[in-house]
């Protein structure tokens, strides 16, 4: 059974991850509480479980009435801030009522950018590749945007950013992402990110900005595969679910 295919009430057990969970219930609590979050930077090798605790993380958040946006990225040559447009179009719909009805929800001033969020879920994918690359793009007020749509959305409820696979992002995305998490260390935004340990020779640019992210306080966590005891427990878990064992680390 893939990521994809399985049900989200029965997710994959959760084994030996408590100072992982801990690090992100206490962000995405900060959050709901009405404090700030930082950013979450989940490091490890393919398989080893970083997608399991930023889903959990995501559903902690549900739980608290914190409002969830999931990006996942899918390649370094995709369209321009795909990853983003895809979350946003899942959070608020594509009809232009449901979108009007859910910025005004998070933010009365928000129904402002309400014009930016109908282009941006359409074409800006080809307006951008137009400009050429992220600096023109952030120039024209694309990034600038954007944030403040998703910082408005983290006004009355606080919200919680999954981006999984960095590492695949294109590159405005990555950019993006830098430009945002400037702009979010004082607003109840939790940003949760995966990356495979394995890339990063590949993405000399996304190893620089986890150094500086880290140098600004957000945390790096490097998720080790569990150890044998541990596998065991989970296996044991995963039957009596009725689950089938992966063959690999759980992930």
């Amino acid at each position: 059974m893939t990521r994809g295919d399985r049900s989200p009430e029965r997710p994959d057990p959760l084994v030996d991850r408590d100072l992982e969970m801990r690090l992100l219930r206490d962000q995405v609590q900060s959050v709901a509480q009405g404090g700030y979050g930082r950013a979450a930077l989940l490091v490890g090798e393919s398989g080893v479980g970083k997608s399991r605790l930023a889903t959990e993380a995501a559903q902690i958040a549900r739980g608290l009435g914190v409002q969830v946006i999931v990006a996942h990225c899918v390649g370094r040559g995709a369209e321009p801030l795909l990853p983003l447009k895809e979350g946003l179009s899942v959070h608020l719909g594509r009809s232009p009522e449901r979108i009007r009805r859910m910025l005004l929800g998070a933010s009365a001033g928000l129904i402002e950018s309400l014009p930016f969020v109908g282009r941006f879920l359409g074409a800006v994918g080809k307006g951008m590749r137009d400009h050429g690359n992220f600096e023109s793009a952030a120039l024209n007020g694309v990034y600038e945007e954007l944030a403040r749509v998703i910082v408005g959305l983290s006004e009355k409820h606080g919200l919680c950013l999954v981006v999984e696979d960095l590492h695949a992002a294109d590159q405005d995305t990555l950019y993006f992402l830098h430009y945002l998490l400037k702009k979010v260390r004082t607003r109840r935004i939790v940003v949760v990110v995966t990356v495979q340990e394995e890339q990063l020779g590949e993405v000399p640019a996304l190893a620089d900005l986890l150094a500086q992210w880290t140098a600004a306080g957000d945390a790096m966590v490097t998720v080790l595969p569990l150890e044998r005891a541990h596998v065991g427990q989970y296996a044991q878990m995963a039957l009596a679910t009725g689950e089938a064992v992966p063959p690999t680390t759980p992930r």
